[in-house]
This record gives C-alpha cells, structure tokens and sequence, in this order.
C-alpha cells in the first residue's frame, strides 16, 4: 500500500487484529481438546473441563461453536454424575480402616445400571472410570466371600482375614447381597470370640460349652487358639462324666458323653442312686466318690452332675450331723445339741432343699433324720412358748416376781430334761430356780408337812410320806419364810400357803386368848367382851387344822364352855323351880 493509503492501513491492522483472535480461538480450542483427550485412560475431569472452559470463553471475544457443543455435552456429564453422587467418593474418610461393617446405601445393582447409562455419554468422565474400578472390586470381593462362606473348616481363614474383607467392603461403599452374609458371618464370630473368652475367663455350664463348641467347628473361620482350650476344658468335663458314671450308673444306657441329653426324671434317679451310694456302709466307694468330687471341682466347667454329687454329699454330712443330735433306740444321745445350732441346721436343710429344686425340679425331698429333728426343735418350741411367762424376763425382783408352784416347777424341769437339746439360758434358769426349791425343801418339807402343804419332789423319795406330823412354831414359820424369799428368785404357792396359813393360825389364837383369857394371877377378871357359843365351838373344830401346839388354848376353850354348860344347867333348875313356886302361888 502507498505511504498516503489510510484506508489499506486500517484494513491491514483490522486484519492482524483479526488473525491474533482467530490464534487465540485456535490456541482455546486446543486447550479444550486437550483436555478431552483421556492419555493415561483415567478419564476425563469433569470439573477441571468446566474451569478451562468458562476461562477460554471469558478470555476469548470470539464466538466459537464448539464451546457450545462442548457446554452441553459437559452439563450431560455432569448432570450423570450428580445422579449417583453418593457412591462416587474416592474412599470413606472414617470407615475405610473400621473393622465393623457399614452397610451402604447404594446398591451395586444401582451402580452397574448407572455406569450403563454413563458408556452413554459422549465423553468418559473420571468419575466413570472410578465407578467401573470400584464395581470391579465389588465383584471379586462378592467372589471371595461366596468362596469363603462355602469352604469347609480345614480352609478356613483366621479373623483377620473377615476384617480384611469388611475394610475393603468399607472402602468400595457398595452393597450387594453377599454383604448380609459376611455381615452375619462377621456377627456370629465376634458374638462366639467373646462368649468363647468370657468362658476361658470364667465358668460357664457343660451344656453352654458344649454348644460353644459345636458352633466353633462349625464356623468357617479360624478359631483354633480360642477352641483348643474350650475342647481341651469340654473333654475333662466329659471324661469326669463318664468316671461318674463308672462309679454310679445312670439309671438309663441313652446317655451322651457330655450327659446333657439326660431328662429331669432321669436326672431325679441318679440322684436318689447316688445318695444310696453314699449311705452304704462301703468306705472305699464313699472315697473313691469323694476323690471324683473333689477332680471335679479342680474343671473350670459347671457340671451339673457335680453338682448333683456335691449336694449329695451335703445332704450325707447334714443327715449324720443331725444323727448326733436325735436320741437312739436305746434312748441315749450322743451330744445335747444347742438349739439354736439345731435350727441352723435345719436351715442349713432347706438350702440343700432349694439346691435340689434348682437343679432337679423336686420339692419333695426329705433329709435322713431331718422330721427327728424337727420333732425336736418343735418340742422346745412348745416348751419355750407354754413356760414363757416363766422362762423370760428378771425373776429376782421384788416387785412383779413370777409365783409357781413346786409341782409346776418340778414339771418344767422334767419337760425340759425329756426335750434332747441343750435349751440354753432358759434351762439353766430353770436348774438354778429348782436347785434352789430342791435345796429349801430339803430342810423345810418337814414344816410343809406338818403344815398339810402339798409339795412333792421327785429327788426326796419317800421322806414326806414317812415324816410324822408334828407341831411348830411361828419362828419355824417365818424362818422358812424368810429363807424361801432370800435364797430362790421365785415366790412359791406354797410359801404363799405358809403365809395365809400364819395368818390364820394368828388369827386363831387371838380369838382363843380373847375368848378365855389367861386367868389373872391375883384373881382380878378383865372385862370381857362378850362372844356367843357359836365361835367357841368353831374355835375348838378348827384347833386341829392348826400346826402348832393348841392344847392350852383349846383347855381354856373346853373349861369355858364347860363352865357355860354348868351355869345353862343352874339357870334352867333355878328357873324350873321359880315356875313351880308361880304354880304354887296362884
């Protein structure tokens, strides 16, 4: 163009102008190419596609068609991939190293459907690429399982391998149906672990063992470390089952080596033939059971038959404690037991009777000597409740003391010496109160005799029905008086009787010395006071109930009335002979 051709400049400039957009739409277009092109096959990144291409359409002035192609093929891609947006994470931040399985909630089925539709698409996104990896390891982990599951014991994998598998199942994030098998499976081997290392820990019953064993050789994992010693525990518990069976034969032939399938009737039997066992008179068989018992009890397994033995044994030891307490044929006992010692023991006889209704259903069982001694404590029961007024509470006080009579006391003693227990305190009480009556009347029954008191002791034989009546005094009188309130913590009837009766001999002999008088020395008569013949008369009829000597009084009695009859005979002549002398006069 010409120096002075401003047209053709401008036109030259445009056209540069134009040529730079035109290389820049080029240069975009390649960029955008680029990164649609998949080199290492790990498809394409969908969101880094989005940023290069709103980058390129805000750098470049150029409308370029492709960019609208590439637009809606990308809103496509994103539009499959927010669908399934769920199962498109690369690993599960918290759940990939969990040992506890994490049931997903998109399902493979879901997925494999999804990466359908997904080959669909005009472009191969990443998140396509890492859905087809992850439902590849889906399918060889659905291969492992379903293999492992239907393995037999001697290839099966140890716990590890379960958690292995549960840490990948975490990662892929995808649930298929094997996932409830290893789920269950991985369920039933932690739940048995634990059961397995409670009862390596602890004790646990045949029957529990025996089906921990079971399940564990069942299972199709390796538990050999945890199931060696449970076999190990569960044959010495067979073994000790069949020793017992040895020595004392189960009623029935059916029975396995664990004897677990044995039935309640059965068991009931056993039972009552190995009590039968224990109270033969064979040492060495009681032995030879006592040994088995005690190698029983060294198994850390719950035997329900040692059990059996054990409360066997009790039931034997328990019978011939209580022998020593009940008398014999002969009537002799061999050791007054306390009763407080019998009434434990009878406790100790309805603990064996609940041991024996737990393990075998039976209520009915009665211990060998067990109604003797209840008998026994029965009877002191009775003993304590018809003497409790007596036998409790402080008798040595003076004021509220008990009062009885040495019949009665007498009775209680015998009573308590035909009960064969050691009564305690209230028997000593009662010794201590009867030794002191035994001792008084020893010096006081001739008094009581004469005194027409009753009062029997079974330990004076014969001396109150050879004593002779004689006659005493009030000083003899209120000595034994005297005597019983110091020397007995009781009040006794017949002290009481002594009493009354020192009343009334004072109030007879007052009555005497006031009806006929001692006669004054000098001859002086007292003024009497005038009584009727009636009470002399009763005065004389009661002189012989009176233990002291009364012939004075009855002498001076007799000479009154005497004197009183002489003088009634006088009046009545005197008085005839007036009448006569009236009949003469008129």
């Amino acid at each position: 163009f010409g120096r002075r051709d401003v047209i053709a400049k401008q036109i030259a400039l445009c056209m540069n102008s134009i040529l730079d957009h035109v290389d820049k739409a080029r240069n975009a277009l390649a960029c955008i190419y680029d990164s649609l092109f998949d080199k290492y096959g790990d498809g394409i990144d969908l969101n880094n596609l989005k940023k290069i291409l709103e980058s390129e359409r805000e750098k470049n002035h150029l409308y370029i068609d492709e960019f609208d192609t590439i637009t809606d093929i990308l809103g496509e891609c994103l539009s499959w991939q927010s669908k399934f947006s769920d199962a498109l994470h690369d690993e599960l931040d918290q759940s990939s190293t969990s040992e506890d399985l994490n049931i997903p909630k998109q399902s493979l089925l879901a997925a494999q459907d999804h990466v359908l539709d997904g080959k669909m698409l005009s472009l191969r996104p990443q998140s396509l690429v890492l859905l087809e990896k992850r439902i590849e390891r889906a399918d060889n982990l659905r291969c492992r399982i379903v293999k492992w599951s239907k393995s037999q014991t001697v290839d099966s994998e140890n716990v590890k391998f379960i958690n292995s598998m549960i840490k990948e199942a975490n990662r892929i994030n995808l649930n298929f149906p094997e996932l409830s098998i290893l789920s269950k499976l991985h369920r039933n081997a932690e739940e048995w672990i634990d059961r397995a290392t409670i009862a390596i820990r602890s004790k646990i019953s045949l029957s529990e063992l025996e089906s921990l064993v079971v399940a564990g050789e069942k299972m199709p994992v390796d538990l050999s470390d945890l199931l060696g010693k449970l076999k190990n525990r569960y044959k010495q518990a067979c073994e000790w089952v069949a020793g017992l069976n040895a020595e004392v034969p189960c009623p029935t032939d059916k029975i396995s080596i664990s004897g677990n399938d044995v039935d309640d009737q059965t068991r009931i039997k056993w039972f009552a033939k190995m009590r039968e066992a224990l109270n033969d008179e064979n040492e060495e068989r009681t032995a030879a059971l006592l040994n088995h018992c005690t190698q029983g009890s060294r198994i850390a397994v719950e035997i329900e038959f040692l059990k059996m033995l054990q409360t066997a044994f009790e039931a034997k030891n328990w019978s011939l404690k209580a022998k020593r307490w009940i008398p014999g044929i002969d009537g002799e006992i061999a050791r007054r037991g306390k009763i407080e010692d019998l009434r434990e023991h009878l406790i100790g006889a309805a603990s064996i009777r609940s041991k024996v209704k737990l393990l075998l259903h039976e209520e009915d069982l009665v211990l060998e000597n067990e109604k003797s001694l209840l008998s026994v404590v029965n009877a002191a029961d009775e003993w304590f409740e018809k003497h409790q007024s007596f036998l409790f509470g402080d008798n040595r006080r003076t004021k509220g003391r008990t009062t009885i009579s040495i019949r009665n006391l007498q009775q209680i003693v015998q009573e308590a010496d035909s009960i064969p227990a050691n009564l305690g305190n209230a028997s000593i009480k009662v010794n201590r109160i009867y030794n002191q009556v035994h001792s008084w009347l020893k010096d006081h029954h001739d008094l009581l005799y004469s005194c027409c008191i009753d009062a029997v002791d079974a330990n004076l034989p014969g001396k109150l029905s050879q004593a002779v009546k004689k006659s005493v005094t009030f000083e003899e009188i209120n000595n034994a008086i005297d005597s019983a309130s110091k020397e007995i913590s009781v009040d006794l009837v017949e002290v009481q009787h002594l009493n009354t009766m020192v009343e009334k001999v004072q109030h007879w002999f007052d009555c005497a010395n006031l009806f006929a008088p001692k006669r004054n020395k000098r001859g002086k008569k007292d003024c009497q006071e005038k009584h009727t013949m009636e009470e002399v008369v009763n005065l004389i009829e009661e002189s012989p109930s009176i233990p002291m000597d009364t012939h004075v009084e009855v002498g001076r009695l007799r000479m009154l009335l005497s004197d009183v009859q002489s003088w009634r005979i006088q009046v009545h002549c005197e008085l005839r002979e007036i009448a006569n002398s009236f009949k003469l006069l008129r």
